[in-house]
């Protein structure tokens, strides 16, 4: 490129831009301003963590590739088997020929199609070698041949729905027939006998390991870190979205699996992935989650109606979810009049494990956000994996529970009232100064108003913490930071500092997260929990304390 094209490219580029800015600067106004300011502010603590990375395990996440693969051909073969698919012999010798004939070209058997150059070498010293086939192996020659019962294929939808005859199940956008993850949850609740509950275990396994296979095969760059990129202005609730990095790392990091409680130790899906990404040498990684971070907001516009039970119990360090567990445990006047330092002994016996506590945990705020019953019904489902199903009258019962001690429908009406006296459309305004307009009929868009602010006041205070650091003085040395932020998940920011700071990163790090917001008339600060350790799992191994 001449450096005439170069000016030329750039100054027209920078030049239009400047253009495009004045005349936008001047519909931005009073907190809308301060909101944009604060977006442009956030920008280089965002690039810094784009360019600067996680140190991640490629070792070992090769050999928890090998394990998940593994355990996914042995299931494909259990499926296969099932079905009626797969390769029909054990016979190496035929099995040979039938990989030769379907890997490498017809003129030249000795040069491998490249789409197979990854299976066949793998496959055909099993196949040279001693000893009978396994499970596995026999399930990783029928997928290679295209033999077996793909899960990702029309051809799932045709065992499902004409062999095995189960309830026909459409996608509620597309309308087309499905075998989506949610449809295969939803079909297992309706089979009626073995070989239709095993198929559908066996589709769901199978599925759920491949994904975490993909995940599994990111890779970092050439100096050992993974990278992503972030989009400041991703949602409409001004939270922070995340993709493959621009250097072809990566992957969505804000969906890096934790460790999974609903999975038995030793199960590949038990262990999560977080334990991949690990401190530099000589530091270590920390991870600050927001507490009760919806209930805040929720709590605040509540007190501020004159209902101060749940702003009172957050408070107290009472979790909504645990009071609401309880609640359906032992009747809805369980609580009513009690203290609540007696409140916090007997919520002892509600477990974090606890199935009742999960499902709580996963609707409590659907409920105050006017989620249908058979929508949150599907979502406890599909969250617990299909072993949490619940009525309508379960769900009726949930929903008692959540009105009989914090009465969400005090804040329903008062939001519905603030949106219809508005000229159309109408519009919130968030601690942050982002205002949102709301489209569509009025009785349609208040339970998106009411999700609404509570999601653009936590990433507001995440994001605060994400400022204050990147801008503390004390937090230099020359040019470089002394505690790095190097991801953000939503309510959450994980970083490092220097093990021979801890000290005083901890100090910071609290300093930080202090950030008073100013919530349906009230300044609130919502708490934080943090952690550090040895890598970004901060579990029972790596975890070294706690902020």
């Amino acid at each position: 490129m001449s450096l005439e094209i170069l000016h030329r490219y750039c100054c027209k580029d920078s030049s239009v831009t400047y253009e495009i800015s004045e005349k936008l600067s001047k519909w931005i106004h009073g907190r809308s301003l301060d909101h944009y300011r604060f977006n442009v502010a956030l920008l280089n603590p965002l690039l810094y963590m784009e360019l600067r990375g996680i140190s991640y395990d490629s070792a070992q996440a090769k050999q928890r590739l090998k394990i998940v693969k593994n355990q996914t051909y042995e299931l494909q073969h259990q499926l296969n088997t099932l079905s009626s698919r797969g390769v029909t012999t054990t016979d190496k010798t035929v099995l040979r020929g039938l990989v030769r004939d379907f890997m490498c070209y017809k003129r030249d058997t000795s040069k491998v199609k490249a789409e197979y150059q990854e299976d066949y070498d793998p496959i055909m010293r099993v196949l040279l070698g001693d000893g009978d086939l396994s499970p596995a192996q026999l399930g990783r020659i029928s997928t290679a041949l295209k033999l077996g019962l793909n899960t990702k294929s029309p051809e799932l939808k045709k065992y499902l729905y004409e062999e095995l005859q189960l309830p026909l199940i459409y996608d509620k956008k597309s309308k087309a027939l499905t075998t989506d993850n949610e449809a295969l949850l939803q079909l297992q609740k309706k089979a009626t006998n073995d070989k239709q509950r095993q198929s559908l275990d066996l589709a769901i396994s199978i599925a759920e390991l491949r994904t975490r296979s993909q995940m599994l095969e990111i890779h970092a760059d050439s100096d050992g870190r993974i990278r992503c990129g972030y989009n400041i202005v991703g949602t409409e609730t001004g939270r922070i979205t995340c993709y493959t990095s621009p250097t072809g790392s990566g992957y969505n990091l804000q969906t890096i699996p934790d460790h999974n409680p609903l999975r038995p130790v030793g199960h590949p899906l038990h262990e999560g992935m977080r334990d991949l990404f690990v401190a530099d040498p000589s530091h270590y990684l920390f991870q600050c989650d927001l507490s009760g971070a919806d209930g805040w907001t929720v709590g605040a516009h509540l007190y501020s109606l004159g209902e101060h039970t749940m702003l009172d119990d957050l408070k107290a360090k009472i979790k909504p979810a645990a009071a609401i567990a309880y609640l359906l445990r032992h009747g809805n006047e369980s609580l009513k009049g009690k203290q609540r330092d007696e409140i916090k002994d007997l919520l002892k016996e509600v477990k974090k494990d606890d199935y009742d506590y999960f499902m709580c945990k996963c609707g409590i705020w659907g409920i105050c956000y006017l989620m249908g019953v058979d929508r949150l019904s599907d979502l406890i489902f599909t969250q617990s994996e299909g072993r949490l199903i619940l009525s309508r009258s379960d769900v009726k019962n949930f929903r008692d529970a959540v009105f009989a001690r914090y009465h969400p429908d005090k804040w329903h009406r008062a939001t519905q009232d603030k949106l219809s006296k508005q000229p159309y459309p109408p519009k919130l305004v968030s601690a942050s100064g982002h205002t949102r307009m709301f489209f569509g009929r009025f009785n349609e868009i208040l339970g998106q108003a009411l999700a609404n602010e509570p999601q653009e006041n936590t990433t507001y205070a995440t994001n605060l913490a994400v400022f204050r650091l990147w801008h503390d003085p004390e937090n230099r040395l020359g040019k470089k930071l002394k505690i790095e932020p190097l991801h953000q998940v939503h309510d959450a920011l994980v970083g490092q500092f220097r093990i021979s700071d801890t000290a005083w990163a901890i100090t910071k790090i609290k300093s930080y997260f202090d950030n008073p917001l100013i919530i349906a008339g009230l300044p609130i600060t919502i708490p934080f929990s943090g952690a550090y350790g040895t890598n970004w799992a901060l579990d029972e191994k790596s975890k070294i304390g706690e902020i």
